[in-house]
C-alpha cells in the first residue's frame, strides 16, 4: 500500500504490526496509544499509523475503538485519508457495531476487518472482508 502511496491506519490489538515498514506505531505492551498522537500522525500527508492496543485490557478495547473511530472517520471525510483502515482481530472490537455507530459505510472498499477465526462471520462482515463487494 505504501509503495502505491496509499495511507493506512492499522488497529493492532496484539502488537503484531509494531515493525510494519513505512508506519509509525503508537502504543505498546506497556503504554496505551494516545488518541491525539494518532490523529496528529494521520493528519500529516503520507502518515501511516499502527495503533497498538496491547496494553489495554481486552474489555477496554471496544471503548477505545469507539472513541477513536469517529475522529478517524471525520478526518477521512474531510481529507480522504487514511485510504485504508485495517482492523486486525476485529472480533476484539465488535467491528460492525462500531461501523454502524459512526455511520462509516460498511461497503467502503478502504475499510476491512481481519479475523483469525472467521468462524461464522455475519453477512455484512463477510461482505466487508471481500474488498467491499
Amino acid at each position: 500500500m505504501a509503495e502505491r502511496r496509499y495511507e493506512f491506519c492499522v488497529f493492532d490489538p496484539e502488537g503484531d504490526y509494531d515493525d510494519l515498514k513505512n508506519a509509525v506505531s503508537v502504543g505498546d505492551s506497556k503504554v496505551p496509544p494516545n488518541v491525539d498522537e494518532v490523529l496528529e500522525l494521520l493528519r500529516k500527508a503520507g502518515g501511516n499509523v499502527v495503533i497498538n492496543t496491547q496494553s489495554l485490557a481486552v474489555s477496554d478495547r471496544p471503548a477505545f475503538f469507539a472513541k477513536l473511530l469517529p475522529k478517524i472517520a471525520e478526518l477521512r471525510g474531510r481529507t480522504g485519508r487514511p485510504h485504508w483502515l485495517l482492523v486486525d482481530e476485529a472480533h476484539h472490537l465488535r467491528f460492525e457495531l462500531r461501523m454502524q455507530i459512526v455511520g462509516l459505510p460498511c461497503d467502503d472498499p478502504g475499510t476491512g476487518p481481519r479475523r483469525n477465526d472467521p468462524g461464522e462471520p455475519s453477512e455484512r462482515g463477510a461482505r466487508i472482508f471481500r474488498a467491499g463487494k
